[in-house]
Formats: C-alpha cells, structure tokens, sequence
C-alpha cells in the first residue's frame, strides 16, 4: 500500500485513497502529452478506452477529467461501473453540475447496493446534481433506501459549496453523530466545513472528543475536526479537566488544535488559563506559534486581560521562543492593548523581526500620524516580501487617512515600481472609492501591464485581480484587457482572456516543455529533502502525476531548491516552499499544468502549490494533518515515507539545504 501512515487504514474506509489504482507509465507519452498540451486527441483516447485493458482505460479517464469536455460523459457512462466505479465517480465530479451526470449515478445507486460503492456515488452526487437532487437524497435517507451513512456527509459538503443546502441535512448529521453510527469522520468533517451553531451538535461533538482522549491512541482526526466545530462555533465545553488533556496530549496537532479552541473556554481564573499559556513555551514551534495567533481572538474580561498581556508582553524578549512565536506575540499583545509609538518599536527591534511589526500595524483600529510615516520611510528601505506587509498594513486604514492625496501619491508610487505582486495586492485592496476617483490613471496602468507582463508566467495570479478592478470602473474596459491576455503565450493567462471572449479554450503554447519534463518523469524514485530541521523523504507518483514530478526533478537538478525557505507554515496545514522571492508569488519559468486524481490529502501527502488550475510552477507543500477539503483541487506528486517528525517541526522560514533525487 503506497500511502504508509499509521491512519491510513482509517481513511481508506473513511474517504477512498485510490491506493490500489494506477494510472500512467513510460509507455504513454503520447497520451500524457495530449492531456498536458489540453488538446485532448479524441483518437488517442478512445484507442485506450476501448483497448480492454484496465489500466489503459483508467489512463484514459484520467487524462478525461482534465478536459472539462462533457462529450465525454456518455462514453464514461458505457464502461463497466462495478469495475471502474472510483475513477469514474471521479471524473463526473470533476466535470461539476451535469444532468446527464447526475442520472447515471442514481441509477448506478438503485443498481449496485454495496456501501462503498454507494458512498462513491452519494459524495459525486454533491457536486454533479441540483437542489432537486438535494431533496431526492434526503428523502431516500428518510425511507432508509441509503443502506450506510458513509458518503451522505460528504455529499452534503460538495452541494454546499454550490450554495445549495436544506435544513433538514443538518438534522440528520447529528442523529450521525449522537448514534455513534459509521459516518462519524466524514460527519464531522463535513459539518466543520459548513459550520454549526446547533447546541445538539456541539454536545455531541464534546461526547467524542471526552470518548476519544480517553484512549491510549485517540483518533487525531476526529478530535482535529471535532476542535475545528467548537473553534467556528467560538465555543468550548466548560470542562477543564477536557482542556487539560487536550493540552497535554503527545499529537501536536492535537495541541494546535486545542490551541485554536481553547481560548472559548469560559475561563474565571489565571490558573484555568495557564494550561493555554504554557502551550506557547510548547517544543513544537507550530504549537507555540498557533498559541501566540490564537490569542488574538482571546475575548478577555478586565482582570485576566492585565494578568494575561503582562504574561505575553514577558515572553516577548524570551529568546528560548522561536522568532516566529515571539512575532506572532508581539502582533497578539499589539491587537489588545490597540497603541503603538515608535518608542515602543525601537524597544522591541532587537527581539521581534520587523515583519512582525509591519503585520502588528494592521491590528491598529486607528493608524497614528507617526506610524503611518514609519511604514512610508520603512518602505522605500525594505525588500519585497516586507513592502508587501506594510503595503496590507497601510491599506488597511485607507479610509480614516486625512491627507488623502498624501495616500493617493504613494499608492501610485506603489504601481510606478511596475512589480506584478506589489501592484496586485494594491489593486485587491483600494477602496472603490478610490478607484472611482482615480479611474482613467488605472485604466492605463492595468492596461499598460497587462501588455508588459502577459507572457509572464507570474502574471498568470493576477489577471483576475486586474479584470475584478476594471468591471468595477469601466466594465466596457474588460474586453480590451481579454484581448491583450488571449493573445499570450502562457495557457492559464490565453484561457483566462478567452474563456471570457466566449471562445474555446486554447492548445497549450508551452508544448516544447513537455518533451524535457518527460525525460524525469519516471527518472527518480523519491528525493531527500534536507533541511535546517532535519531531513524527510519524498516518494515520487509518477502514475498520477508524471509532468509534475517531471518538473520537480528538473528543478531539484538544477538546485533550483536548494537555499530556498519554507516561506509558509500553516500550524497543522501544510510547509510550502519552492518560491526564490519568498513572497508566495515567486516560480519557475517552466509553464505546467495541473495533475488532479483521487488520492486525498492524507498526513505527508505532497502536493503543488496553485492559484487556480493549471498556474502551477515550483511551489510545493506536505501536508501535516488530513485536509480533505484540499481532495481533487490541487495536484498530488508524492508522499513522505520517513522523516515526518521533521515536517511536524518545521516553521516558518525554516531553510531547504538542499533535495538529492533517489534513483
């Protein structure tokens, strides 16, 4: 079995991992040319699904769910289901809302009664059918036609997420819950997504978590999305004993989550709030540093506010905290005490990285006079991943600045640079009002850099920031700026302009790419990704995803990596690296696209960092918790198969020393 994590037996009856299933090899260049190319050769494809070869076929159907050609569906529908049911379900999922679709897996439901099947098909049809189809589940659910509740909560997720929802869903999901019946997982997953105020709920959930750290090896994700519920629903049970050993748990990310939760508890005393606090001296600086986050949202009444901010304002200089931690404080006691001089900033530059104090700005309800002229001065000084912190801090509290063509001259500072991030992340945050004011100046700009940067794989992030100003200001502007983009040479970017001209979807234009990243598609077996942390070891998946690991090979080659940070670190999420700015806007300049399959986001998953399908490039993260939110979104390439000790410890900025290839 390819996924080698101690839950994973779990998670291949909760959410199916495909583990089993393979799809490419060496033999089949052309068929993952034409997928990587989006031309999609009808030919090709259909000699491999009717060649009665079952891996061919799953080739086939893979490549098929790239398409978004519904064309393709009465052919998928005339392949035997009990055969290739995963697959299948798959790629009618990835098509989205399809009639055609949606009946074929009702009657494919009446037909084949087994629970596996039925939860593949129950979970699709969240994201093929209408409200309609909605009712119709809810309705076989009350006349018990659903023979398990595996795949109702997962299906009631995906219609969520298209904004069609029923009240009585909710209801049934607790009965789930309260029964203790199979479905549990999924369940709470589903219900942390959608979110939930219900005080049935939130009792049953406490039922779970109180049963779960109960045991020798409680289920990490069952208390994560159990915590997860509690932490939207801003609640916690007044238990302290729960909070204890949620505390004291050996999972970290356990810890984190308690860390996320716990600040709900009704806490009277300093005492109760110690068991929080001491987790920011936890020996997981993702423990601590979610600590320190998390107290931004603490809701202090006046006694435990003085004794709690004197705590926090000591730890600041600790030098036994991480720097991460001890900035995230720093923004956290910033918040709540809601002043900041520049006295106090020169005190503190010696122990908070100044990051942290650009981000802690944002937290001012009110900017003062002497700090907004700070983060001007401290601008035209920094390098770019900082502007970009002072640049969200300054427009921020756009609105209350008085000298308004002080602000106005300096935003068109900003655009002057001519740098794709910097001007994007301004563009996102003007106010309309000033847009309005300043539209015929923008206009141009937009313009101008649409032309300057369209055959700029960077860009490729900020084309819809720049269409969304202009249908704000000018709408009759958008169709000359689809024009310039329809005529790149970078496949997201022509598709983006001429999906929105209301032509077909281009040919890919990088095709002369693909017969270098195919030569270290199957080159390699894994990598060692050593670091300043320690080391882990990545398993390459080529069957899934040969362009990208292609692509990974080709880069770690070259170094590409090497010397490059993990330049985000979301506490039990994922570490993303592979970006030379370090800003989260930084690539390669080898155009790929995306490679989506029915893995699942599993603890050590390797996956691509994206900002949309097929924008993909050298930014790449593991996961350190089960996400399955993230499922058929985003590319999976790999899977730590040892050191994920090191990737549970690894922070923010943490360096990659170097990735040596496996072959």
């Amino acid at each position: 079995m390819r996924l080698q994590f101690n839950l994973s037996f779990l998670f291949f009856i909760l959410f199916y991992t495909a583990s089993s299933f393979c799809q490419y090899n060496r033999s089949d260049e052309a068929l993952v040319k034409t997928t990587f190319t989006r031309t999609f050769n009808k030919k090709i494809i259909s000699s491999y699904l009717n060649s009665n070869d079952e891996r061919k076929i799953t080739a086939a159907l893979l490549s098929i769910s790239h398409s978004e050609d519904s064309s393709f569906i009465p052919q998928i529908c005339s392949l035997d289901f009990q055969k290739y049911s995963e697959i299948i379900c798959f790629v009618l999922g990835q098509f989205g809302e399809h009639k055609n679709s949606t009946q074929y897996l009702w009657q494919m439901f009446e037909k084949y009664p087994v629970n596996e099947t039925q939860k593949s098909i129950l979970e699709t049809i969240g994201k093929t059918g209408d409200k309609n189809d909605l009712q119709k589940l809810l309705s076989f659910i009350n006349e018990k036609k659903i023979i398990s509740n595996c795949g109702f909560a997962l299906s009631i997720y995906n219609f969520s997420l298209r904004n069609i929802s029923d009240p009585g869903s909710i209801s049934f999901l607790n009965k789930i819950l309260a029964r203790g019946e199979e479905g549990r997982e999924e369940t709470l997953f589903a219900l942390y997504r959608v979110g939930t105020t219900d005080s049935l709920i939130l009792s049953s959930v406490e039922k779970i978590i109180r049963s779960e750290i109960k045991k020798d090896n409680p289920s990490q994700f069952l208390i994560q999305y159990g915590l997860g519920i509690f932490r939207k629903a801003k609640f916690f049970p007044k238990d302290i004993e729960l909070l204890f050993k949620l505390c004291t748990n050996r999972d970290p990310v356990i810890r984190i989550e308690t860390a996320k939760a716990g600040i709900y508890f009704p806490f009277t005393s300093e005492n109760n709030l110690d068991f929080l606090l001491q987790l920011l001296l936890d020996k997981n600086p993702n423990v601590a540093r979610q600590t320190a986050i998390s107290f931004r949202d603490f809701s202090f009444n006046e006694k435990l506010k003085g004794e709690a901010m004197q705590f926090v304002r000591n730890q600041l200089k600790n030098k036994n905290l991480s720097g991460m931690t001890r900035g995230e404080l720093f923004i956290t006691f910033i918040k709540h005490l809601q002043t900041l001089d520049t006295y106090f900033i020169n005190e503190y530059e010696p122990f908070i990285d100044k990051t942290f104090i650009y981000q802690s700005c944002a937290e001012l309800k009110f900017l003062p006079e002497d700090i907004f002229n700070y983060l001007i001065a401290q601008y035209s000084l920094e390098k770019k991943e900082n502007k970009l912190v002072i640049l969200s801090s300054i427009l921020k509290n756009q609105k209350s600045y008085i000298d308004k063509k002080f602000f106005s001259d300096f935003a068109f500072k900003v655009l002057a640079e001519k740098d794709i991030s910097l001007s994007t992340s301004l563009l996102d945050e003007l106010s309309d009002e000033f847009l309005l004011a300043n539209k015929k100046e923008l206009i141009k700009i937009i313009f101008a850099d649409a032309k300057r940067n369209k055959n700029n794989l960077n860009f490729a992030g900020s084309i819809e920031s720049y269409y969304r100003v202009l249908e704000k200001i000018d709408k009759s502007s958008t169709k000359k700026l689809c024009k310039t983009l329809a005529s790149s040479s970078v496949y997201s970017i022509v598709k983006f302009g001429s999906l929105k001209l209301g032509k077909k979807s281009p040919v890919q234009h990088s095709r002369k790419y693909f017969a270098k990243l195919w030569n270290y598609s199957f080159k390699d077996k894994g990598a060692i990704v050593k670091t300043t942390k320690g080391n882990f070891t990545i398993e390459f998946m080529p069957d899934v995803a040969p362009v990208t690991v292609g692509n990974f090979c080709l880069l770690a080659g070259q170094n590409f990596f090497n010397g490059l940070k993990f330049h985000r670190v979301v506490p039990a999420f994922v570490i993303q690296g592979g970006d030379p700015e370090n800003t989260g806007w930084g690539g390669s300049n080898i155009p790929i696209v995306s490679e989506f399959s029915p893995y699942q986001f599993q603890t050590g998953i390797v996956g691509m960092a994206s900002s949309g399908k097929d924008t993909e490039s050298s930014q790449w993260f593991v996961m350190q918790a089960f996400h399955p939110h993230l499922n058929s979104r985003y590319t999976i390439f790999g899977n730590v198969v040892e050191g994920m000790e090191t990737v549970l410890q690894t922070d923010q900025n943490d360096e990659i020393i170097s990735v040596e290839l496996l072959h």
